[in-house]
């Protein structure tokens, strides 16, 4: 007899079941705003140094000189004593723009993201592999990076949590209909390669970009719900919960690592150029 036919004769989702659904259902809304209000508080529109003696020339040549069309002339070694000018259509007055996390200080954000991954990896060793970790990473470097794609932030934050929908929906009758390894390997080949066609085509096509980037996202959304259905499963009973709490920590480790694979790879892009 089949676990599937096994637990369908046995009845696994009873009344009891379906309370705890509710409540880890409820309890998962304010941590989703929780972790996402990081693409706000985090946000960092285009920025320059703020120079008054410009500022005064360009005001008194041209006073409806508009500072998001405009630019400055370039200065040799000019450094930002008297702050950022940010340029947003957004109306976001983000953390990052209020203490100037910008420039010299850009490592302080993913510091901050990965400090806050830190207390929740913590969390999950309240309980008691490395595929758990790469999940993570891509999952949490995705939902990070959605103040860089092309578009309105605020529609793009929408799209990749509704985009979770579907991908759930896929997951659930992948597993119902196709074996839990194929289903697994299946969801993790599409979210990579998504994500590696996004990443090909960010400054050519941002449309593009962003439909990769929903694609990678559904299709890990659908991992999230696969490996904890099959993790569950293939694990003995007697140590069941262990390994469970220790892949969840695996995970809380590449979302920690996470925020720093943009800022790096910002880094790099910066150093290429000057060279």
């Amino acid at each position: 007899m089949g676990y599937d036919s096994l637990i369908e004769r046995v009845g696994s989702f009873g009344l009891f079941q379906k309370r705890l659904f509710v409540l880890f259902f409820l309890n998962g809304i304010p941590n989703g705003l929780l972790i996402t209000s990081i693409v706000f508080l985090h946000f960092v529109p285009t920025h320059r140094c703020k120079l008054p003696f410009y500022e005064r020339q360009y005001n008194q040549e041209n006073p409806s000189f508009n500072y998001s069309e405009g630019a400055i002339p370039e200065v040799d070694n000019v450094k930002c004593y008297n702050g950022y000018d940010y340029v947003s259509d957004t109306g976001i007055k983000s953390a990052m723009m209020e203490f100037d996390v910008v420039c010299e200080n850009a490592w302080i954000k993913p510091l901050i993201s990965s400090l806050f991954f830190v207390g929740i990896a913590i969390g999950t060793l309240s309980g008691s592999i490395s595929d758990r970790m790469s999940i993570a990473i891509v999952y949490f470097g995705i939902s990070l990076s959605v103040d860089t794609l092309s578009g309105d932030i605020f529609i793009n934050c929408f799209l990749m949590g509704l985009i979770e929908i579907p991908g759930l929906i896929a997951a659930f009758m992948g597993v119902k209909y196709c074996s839990r390894s194929y289903a697994h390997s299946g969801f993790m080949f599409i979210s990579g390669f998504a994500c590696l066609l996004a990443a090909l085509f960010k400054n050519v096509y941002p449309t593009v970009t962003l439909m990769f980037a929903l694609i990678g996202k559904t299709a890990n959304a659908g991992v999230f719900y696969i490996v904890f259905v099959h993790t569950a499963e293939i694990v003995p009973t007697n140590v069941r919960h262990f390994y469970m709490c220790a892949g969840s920590f695996a995970g809380r480790v590449g979302s920690v690592i996470a925020p720093f694979f943009g800022y790096a790879g910002k880094c790099c892009m910066f150093t290429i150029l000057q060279l």
